[in-house]
């Protein structure tokens, strides 16, 4: 039977072999330990909105309506242009400041939730009343930038319809004024034709007319009501600690102290065994 004090490795006995990882394993330990301790809790809370369809203000009107190609439904991935958006630099320096704390002291993840139209925002901070209060402010933030922009729209599509419609009366005035001047020519010289044709004209413009004036009644009364495109439908909590965990930092300087340590026993026995040789 070997003794305790054995050959572990060439010219290295299992009892050195044993010290060396100890002192090694210790070492880190008496190094690692305080600066993990130096290191910062973090704290994570959590919210979800629901994003309004892209496709509401084209609900507002009917197919054929002149003005609903302004609001058509026509992106497929209006909820990750909307993530997109609401992650970005200049949306979240928009809500640092509405939030009142330091740019850049929570970290924001956005992710949308299977194929729905709810977004979850988590939000981590080293200090839990920042999380909590950008957590609680980006959905206001990211409601106002949308409902500025769709006000901006909606002031735009009243324009549009506006001299859309001052267009369509002045055709529909021309092709008037022709029907008559046909009307009074000797019975003879009227051209049936013509008439059919301006008929159905003035049928068109008259309708056209009609649907831009529905269309600019329905954009003036949306404009002056209250619309959120945004809705929290699960409101940011106390943010609770993630990390780091103690007892997990702990094992892990250990596990690196044992791999020094075991390296180290090598390093010694090739040393040993170049000096032998």
């Amino acid at each position: 039977m070997r003794s305790a004090s054995a050959n572990l490795l060439p010219g290295l006995t299992s009892h050195r072999a044993l010290s060396t990882i100890v002192r090694v394993t210790l070492l880190v330990l008496v190094v690692g330990v305080p600066l993990s301790l130096l290191k910062k809790p973090h704290f994570r809370t959590s919210t979800r909105i629901l994003l309004e369809e892209k496709s509401t203000l084209g609900s507002m009107f009917a197919a054929d309506n002149p003005v609903a190609s302004l609001f058509r439904a026509d992106d497929a991935n209006h909820v990750q242009n909307q993530i997109e958006l609401l992650k970005s630099e200049q949306m979240l320096s928009t809500a640092y400041r509405d939030a009142d704390i330091p740019i850049g002291s929570a970290r924001v993840t956005v992710a949308q939730i299977a194929s729905t139209d709810v977004v979850q925002i988590d939000v981590e901070s080293t200090t839990p009343t920042y999380a909590e209060r950008l957590a609680k402010t980006l959905p206001l933030s990211f409601m106002y930038f949308l409902k500025g922009n769709e006000q901006s729209a909606l002031i735009n599509a009243k324009s549009a319809v506006q001299e859309r419609l001052k267009q369509e009366n002045e055709l529909l005035i021309d092709a008037e004024i022709k029907m008559e001047r046909l009307k009074v020519q000797p019975a003879t010289g009227v051209n049936n034709a013509q008439l059919t044709v301006l008929t159905s004209e003035i049928e068109a413009h008259r309708a056209t007319a009609a649907g831009l004036i529905n269309a600019h009644e329905k954009l003036r009364l949306r404009t002056g009501m209250g619309h959120n495109p945004v809705m929290v439908i699960s409101p940011a909590g106390q943010a609770q600690q993630v990390g780091p965990g103690r007892i997990r930092e702990l094992f892990n300087i250990a596990g690196v102290g044992l791999v020094l340590g075991v390296a180290g026993v090598f390093v010694q026995a090739g040393m040993k065994g170049r000096k032998w040789s």
